[in-house]
């Protein structure tokens, strides 16, 4: 979309000379890179103003310096006007490196430097041109993964507005752009990234479209690295492969009977533990359950807090979805009876059966040999078994008997007419089991007066 907007001289930009009694917060200390000066960079701004490719308004900035990558936090709480230009609620901006000093441990995954800002409420005030939004956030990272610094980038931008009018963006937060007159393009969602940099932009105003003559941006975050900071140290030698007598038995490695945990006994030179003596199966490094996965990889090893690996697990066989602990089917309930997809502790599955319904009597057979049974003289009572029920409707002949709806669903029938009558019960599941509705029947024959029941023999 294209927003008309009148030719303007850029002359607003001269009051950013106040921008040195804004709020600004300096950057915290940063650790030492490790030895081969291999290291994360990094730096968080809520709002910079550039001016023929100049910045000279920048009041709220994380870690300025950018190299190397520092914890830091700098922020604006209260409604303040930046310069003339900019009008913010709450600025703030982050740095973060994990660990905190890189020179004090070995590179591993996860090890990351990450800039974020986020500006709330702001307002972009120019001679014929209002912008505004509710929330502008960034964020940017490096983050190792199997030995390589990985880039991420993200940012947020809701409700905004240009000269009043609301600007639809793309979902999930896509790049996009749009044109605001002759002088001007607003970006939106943009994400810059080289060979060993990323920046994420939430909002960035160029005059004209090229920025030359200035740039408003608001919500930056930038994240780089130089060297390889992820480079991975080799991991020790297992203890029944290092050459080393560990249990102090006197015994290493091949030698020694803690080493003797591979199949059937024999030696397992990927065991990092040399002490004698009978392991748990969930960490003896065998299949002890047979079902192709060991220890860590088993299921039927993740017994401790919340379904993670338990290695003192002494039994490899994989539980019951029921009684294992964990949420398996993430509905926020968890095993029999909290569950109710558990039908017993022994059920295999947490998910929600399905609805089942069977129609039987007591005396028994009457619902199964019917009218070619003998005759009823007294009552009898018609039972309803199954799972996920919600109530049953008993009727004889058309005419209701009873509604139960407590397990077991019963109702007693009792016909004073002699000959054929016929049995329903109508069977309601719960909602969640998806299950519609179904109706259950039998018929049977009541004695006439007088006649005594003839015995059923086949």
């Amino acid at each position: 979309m294209s927003i008309a907007t009148p030719r303007r001289s850029v002359g607003w930009l001269a009051s950013a000379a106040v921008a040195g009694a804004l709020l600004s917060l300096a950057p915290g200390a940063s650790a030492a890179p490790r030895a081969d000066g291999a290291d994360f960079s990094c730096r968080g701004s809520a709002l910079r103003v550039v001016l023929g490719g100049m910045d000279i308004l920048e009041p709220v900035v994380a870690n300025a310096q950018n190299a190397p990558c520092a914890d830091d936090s700098a922020e604006i709480i209260g409604t303040t006007d930046v310069g003339g230009v900019v009008e913010v609620e709450v600025a703030r901006a982050t740095t973060d490196v994990n660990p905190n000093d890189l020179s004090a441990a070995p590179a591993a995954n996860g090890d990351s430097g990450t800039a974020t800002s986020e500006v709330t409420s702001p307002v972009i005030n120019l001679p014929g041109l209002v912008i505004t939004a509710d929330v502008l956030s960034a964020r940017a990272a490096y983050t190792c993964q199997g030995g390589q610094p990985v880039a991420s980038g993200s940012s947020v931008v809701a409700n905004l507005t240009v000269n009043g009018q609301a600007i639809t963006l793309p979902p999930d937060n896509a790049p996009f752009s749009v044109d605001v007159g002759p002088l001007a393009t607003l970006l939106v969602n943009q994400t810059v990234q080289g060979p060993n940099t990323i920046t994420q932009r939430a909002l960035e105003l160029r005059v004209p479209n090229d920025g030359s003559v200035a740039t408003v941006i608001i919500g930056e975050a930038i994240a780089d690295f130089t060297g390889n900071p992820c480079t991975l140290a080799a991991a020790p030698a297992p203890q029944c492969s290092d050459g080393v007598d560990n249990d102090g038995d006197g015994r290493i490695d091949a030698q020694d009977p803690g080493c003797l945990s591979g199949p059937g006994g024999s030696f397992n030179p990927q065991d990092n533990d040399e002490t004698d003596g009978a392991r748990p199966q969930c960490s003896d490094g065998v299949d002890n359950d047979g079902d192709g996965r060991i220890d860590a990889q088993d299921p039927g090893c993740l017994s401790g807090p919340g379904g993670s690996f338990n290695p003192q697990d002494n039994d490899e066989r994989d539980l019951p979805n029921c009684s294992d602990g964990i949420d398996n089917d993430r509905d926020g309930r968890i095993d029999f009876p909290a569950d109710k997809g558990c039908t017993s502790a022994a059920d295999l599955s947490e998910g929600t059966a399905t609805g089942k319904a069977k129609l039987t009597t007591d005396p028994a057979g009457i619902a199964r040999r019917g009218v070619r049974g003998s005759c009823r003289r007294g009552s009898f009572m018609a039972i309803v078994t199954g799972r996920r029920i919600l109530r049953v409707t008993f009727a004889l002949d058309g005419r209701s008997l009873r509604t139960d709806s407590q397990e077991p669903y019963t109702a007693r029938i009792s016909a004073r007419r002699a000959g054929r009558h016929r049995v329903t019960a109508r069977v309601r599941f719960l909602s969640d089991s998806g299950t519609r509705a179904r109706t259950l029947s039998f018929s049977f024959r009541r004695c006439a007066a007088g006649k005594k029941a003839v015995r059923f023999t086949g």
